[in-house]
């Protein structure tokens, strides 16, 4: 077995199917697909069942409802395959994908991590719309000898993700890297392979579709756990690269650090969770590392550094003002 695709879902008896279907366009020659249903409770175990009958290929795990990265976990413990494919149940791949013309690329380059471009679909009421990312190809022979050139690949956030990537499955299991359930979970599994990653190969292909859906696209939940999940990230970074990229580190998780704020600053505007999410951004701003972090950022416009202050400043009525009165005036413009 070449392959082990690890598809992890939960509740998505809606479009489940679309991403089985989508990563079953290939031949089954050389991938196996484990389907963890992490504790649906909506039709979702069925759809699972239906397909492992229908496909010899195809097993299907049932487990209670432990996140994420413990459903990834569970799939790794069930994997033969000598390379890794995460792909989130609620996502496709698009129809060029070829497994088979990826499994003659792999043998040829023998790279411990394959790294593609995706995209973004926002489903909305009416239709869709797509934003494409690209990554210039590229090849590290041993990632270490040019650190500055790989540590540029960061700042985009593909290095941030799981399901777009290709894991060799020797250096998962000789250097135990195991998915926790954490927040960031998909990072910290990167950065822990990276560990006992050498040969990392960039590829131009786009052959990933991340799907969000309705309200995924605002806000869906609030996050927990998030100065333990930035911390481990962040210190994982740290260890990996040379002190001399320190700085370069710390404006990486600041951008990181902004956006989990800017998240959570969502469910304030909405008053929905908001006492969770002030205590979660008052969290943020008193750790360590996201304060060297924050030395770092710079806002680029007026707007942006006026929220800065009242978030740093736990202004958050103001901040709500101001950010109602920002809203407005987009929308007047608009």
């Amino acid at each position: 077995m070449f392959f082990s695709v690890i598809v992890t879902i939960f509740n998505g008896e809606s479009f489940l199917t679309q991403c089985l279907d989508s990563i079953l366009c290939n031949p089954a020659v050389n991938y196996e697909l484990i389907i963890i249903d992490d504790g649906s409770t909506d039709g979702t175990g069925m759809i699972c069942d239906a397909y492992s009958g229908r496909y010899k290929h195809v097993k299907c795990l049932h487990t209670s409802n432990r996140g994420i990265g413990n459903a990834r976990q569970t799939g790794l413990n069930n994997a033969s395959g000598e390379y890794i494919i995460f792909v989130d149940g609620d996502d496709e791949w698009d129809e060029s994908f070829c497994l088979q013309r990826m499994e003659e690329e792999i043998k040829k380059s023998c790279a411990d991590l394959y790294v593609f471009g995706y995209v973004l679909r926002r489903i909305r009421q009416g239709g869709y719309s797509d934003t494409v990312f690209e990554i210039k190809a590229s090849l590290f022979e041993n990632w270490r000898d040019n650190q500055a050139q790989f540590l540029s690949y960061f700042p985009n956030g593909m290095m941030f993700l799981c399901w777009n990537k290709i894991f060799r499955r020797q250096c998962i299991v000789t250097h135990d890297v195991k998915s926790i359930q954490q927040h960031m979970e998909d990072f910290r599994f990167v950065l822990e392979f990276l560990k006992g990653a050498m040969k990392v190969i960039f590829l131009s292909i786009v052959p990933y579709i991340h799907i969000k859906r309705g309200e995924q696209c605002i806000t869906s939940k609030v996050h927990s756990g998030v100065t333990e999940g930035y911390n481990n990230c962040h210190y994982l970074l740290l260890s990996l690269f040379d002190k001399e990229y320190t700085d370069e580190i710390h404006r990486l998780m600041a951008a990181a650090y902004v956006g989990t704020i800017n998240h959570h600053l969502g469910f304030i505007d909405s008053h929905k969770e908001e006492e969770i999410a002030k205590d979660i951004l008052r969290e943020v701003y008193n750790n360590e590392l996201a304060k060297q972090s924050f030395l770092h950022y710079h806002p680029y416009s007026i707007s942006e550094k006026v929220s800065f202050f009242l978030m740093r400043n736990g202004r958050f009525n103001a901040l709500r003002l101001y950010r109602k009165v920002v809203r407005a005036v987009k929308g007047f413009v608009h």
